[in-house]
């Protein structure tokens, strides 16, 4: 204990007039010892910032004080076995010893010093310059004191004086250091990850060795040892202990930095799997998403081809309507032009029969004198007559086309005898084929052949087609009436003439009102041009159906083909007589 005391009270003598530089001990360095002592530090260094990484990423309080004190004594264990192996390599030509108290107690500044060091780059905030200023200060305050305590440790016959000027660039360049050290591993802790962070680490770590190793260097270039014989020395012999303290800090740094890294694997597999189950997360959110994008894909396709459909079809449909415009302003424009043409042959056909009767009417109002005989007067009613019946048959056609066109005319169905109609139709017309000398026969069956229509339209039918026979067959011709009954049970009437004909190309346009084939207006005949339109509309509204074939010169032939009654039945052709006209 007294020579603790006397070591304290002699803890550092600095160089003074009475001492001669040049006397002093020579000293030299063992390179190799002096080659791991920087190693250890930088090592130290390393290994007490990686700790000090696992202390900032700790979140809770306990482990941060455990890190904490783990990278105090990775650092400050390394710094002192650094200063440790530094006086190893500081060889003199005197044997040397050390003071087992005074060396224990010089690693307790050198552990402040690693815990100033990692509570400025755990606990303070990051980037201030000041926080790393005051670490740094403190730092290399501890590896100073570190240093000259465990100098005072030396047990040889000699005294260790230092030159102020190199102890003072000891301390400066220690702070200095260290300062510049922290600041550095500050920033690339808190900003920094991956590889540019273990970059940023081993850089403040050879920043932080090497202001140890300048430090402890420095130091010992200030120290000047003096030979003194009467000194009394004794302490521990340290032959072989520098290999055994370098391995064993290199050991414990060793597995400090183990530690620390698999620490830090074993922290990032909670991330990792949070960081797999979010993505995970996002995978199904995606796959939901691409499963909506593509339904909704799908409807806007399904709504795009339904709507293209519509359109298809309104479009369609706009033209069908416009094509049903078009030939509905066609059938007006026709329908006008027949109006218009209507009105002139109308006002044609009423004007001849009218202008005959009001100029016999006047010939018989003038004649005051009673020049004209008797015979002329009746020959002029006569005349009147036939123009009046020509008019009243025109109005009656007229009245009866209006009336079918409109849709007013209607049918009375029957079942009556065909060839007993004939036979009436045949009565009525004789006469008139009498008249002009044509000879009219009549062949029908004997027994009854019942169809089914209206009868009035019937007589009217027959009627208009035996007349056209008659009007338009010369005199000394033949008009031939037949009746039979057809493979499909139909009743056919057939009216076969030798008048003028027709020509084929003309048969459609007879069947148009007012219009005549060019035979029938080059004929002295009269007619109106609406007995067989008229005829036959009232033929297809009964059902049947009407043929008409001609020749010009020869003569034509209608066939008329009427529904059956339903109690028909089919007849043999054979039974048949014949009528003829007187």
């Amino acid at each position: 204990m007294n020579e603790f005391l006397h070591s304290i009270e002699n803890f550092i003598r600095f160089v003074g007039p009475e001492q001669n530089a040049g006397q002093a001990l020579p000293v030299s360095y063992d390179p190799y010892l002096v080659g791991l002592s920087i190693a250890i530090a930088v090592f130290a260094s390393y290994a007490a910032f990686a700790l000090a990484m696992q202390m900032r990423a700790s979140t809770r309080q306990w482990e941060r004080v455990t890190w904490l004190g783990c990278g105090a004594l990775a650092l400050g264990g390394g710094t002192w076995t650094m200063h440790f192996l530094g006086m190893l390599a500081w060889q003199l030509s005197m044997p040397v010893s050390y003071d087992t108290a005074i060396t224990a107690l010089s690693v307790v500044p050198a552990m402040a010093a690693g815990a100033i060091s990692l509570y400025v780059i755990g606990y303070l905030s990051a980037g201030r310059f000041i926080d790393s200023l005051i670490g740094g200060t403190l730092m290399g305050a501890g590896i100073g004191v570190m240093h000259y305590s465990g100098m005072a440790a030396l047990r040889m016959e000699a005294q260790v004086f230092y030159d102020p000027g190199i102890f003072a660039v000891s301390i400066a360049v220690a702070v200095g250091f260290s300062t510049g050290a922290l600041h550095l591993a500050a920033l690339v802790i808190s900003k920094y990850d991956g590889r540019k962070i273990h970059a940023g680490i081993v850089g403040a770590a050879v920043l932080m060795g090497v202001a140890i190793s300048i430090m402890h260097y420095t130091g010992m270039a200030a120290s000047f040892c003096f030979a003194q014989p009467t000194v009394e020395v004794s302490g521990v012999d340290v032959h072989g202990l520098a290999f055994i303290v370098g391995f064993a800090a290199l050991l414990l740094l060793t597995l400090a930095i183990i530690a620390s890294q698999v620490v830090q694997r074993l922290r990032v597999i909670p991330m990792l799997e949070r960081e797999i189950a979010k993505r995970r997360e996002i995978e199904e959110e995606l796959r939901i998403n691409r499963e909506a994008l593509r339904r909704s894909h799908d409807e806007l396709e399904e709504r795009v081809q339904q709507r293209t459909q519509e359109l298809s079809q309104e479009i369609s449909e706009r033209k069908r309507v416009e094509a049903e415009l078009v030939l509905a302003m066609r059938d007006a424009e026709k329908a006008n032009r027949m109006k218009s043409a209507f009105l002139s042959h109308m006002s044609h056909e009423f004007r001849t029969p009218l202008n005959g009767i009001i100029g016999y009417l006047e010939l018989l109002s003038t004649d005051a004198s009673k020049k004209y005989t008797h015979e002329k007067v009746q020959s002029i009613v006569v005349e009147i007559h036939k123009a009046s019946m020509h008019l009243a048959t025109l109005i009656n056609d007229v009245l009866d086309l209006s009336r079918i066109e409109a849709g007013m005319e209607d049918v009375r169905e029957e079942n009556f005898d065909l060839t007993a109609a004939v036979s009436k139709c045949f009565d009525l017309v004789h006469i008139v084929a009498d008249k002009k000398d044509i000879r009219i026969r009549l062949t029908e069956h004997v027994t009854p052949i019942n169809v089914s229509c209206d009868s009035k339209h019937f007589r009217q039918i027959l009627i208009n087609i035996l007349s056209n026979a008659i009007n338009y067959t010369a005199p000394g011709g033949d008009v031939h009436v037949d009746t039979d009954i057809d493979q499909d049970g139909f009743a056919v009437i057939t009216v076969t003439d030798t008048g003028c004909g027709i020509q084929p190309s003309e048969i459609e346009r007879v069947f148009r009102e007012f219009e005549r084939s060019e035979n029938a207006l080059l004929s002295t005949s009269s007619g109106t041009g609406l007995g067989l339109p008229l005829t036959k509309r009232l033929v297809e509204m009964n059902g049947g159906s009407i043929d008409l074939t001609s020749e010009v010169g020869v003569g034509t032939t209608v066939t008329i083909r009427c529904r059956p009654s339903l109690s028909q039945d089919v007849l043999n052709a054979g039974a048949v007589r014949e009528r003829a006209s007187a």
